[in-house]
């Protein structure tokens, strides 16, 4: 799928395929990116600054560097491989479902505007939300052996 000719996109919607690569370095006009359930293994999302949707779950994602996207409201980046997950630029944030990926790292400590978050099945040791404010702790997804037999504790305000 070849988008680069398409520098005025804004929102793209390429889910549900067998996509195994995935360059949008062109269109850094995106605001909308739903490319989940394919195959990919990597997403440069670095010249899409304008982003604010990125859902890029069910992919084999190992790594996902979001710290160009300020504008980022909703991720949703769970069913991959990836091991950290660094959003302390990611100030906007208002959702974030990393849940069933091997997460040892999630710094959300500047995300500010996040209510709602999802990360189970991970293998987090200790995850802090004390600058979460706005949280919903009930969005915290506990059920289902949501964390592993390493995982210690949640540090609140």
């Amino acid at each position: 799928m070849d988008v680069s000719k398409n520098i005025k996109l804004i929102n793209l919607f390429c889910y549900h395929n067998q996509l195994i690569e995935l360059d949008l370095s062109n269109n850094i006009n995106l605001r909308n990116l739903y490319c989940y359930s394919n195959q990919l293994d990597e997403l440069d999302v670095s010249k899409n600054i304008k982003l604010i949707n990125l859902f890029c779950h069910y992919n084999q994602l190992t790594e996902l560097d979001l710290i160009k996207n300020i504008n980022l409201e909703f991720l949703y980046c769970y069913h991959n491989q990836l091991t950290e997950l660094d959003l302390i630029k990611n100030i906007n944030l208002i959702t974030l479902h990393c849940g069933y990926n091997k997460l040892t790292k999630l710094n959300i400590s500047n995300s500010i505007s996040l209510i709602k978050l999802l990360c189970d099945n991970n293998q987090l040791k200790e995850l802090d939300v004390s600058n979460n404010i706005k949280l919903k702790y009930e969005n915290l997804h506990y059920d289902d052996n949501p964390w592993n037999e390493n995982y210690t504790r949640i540090i609140f305000r």
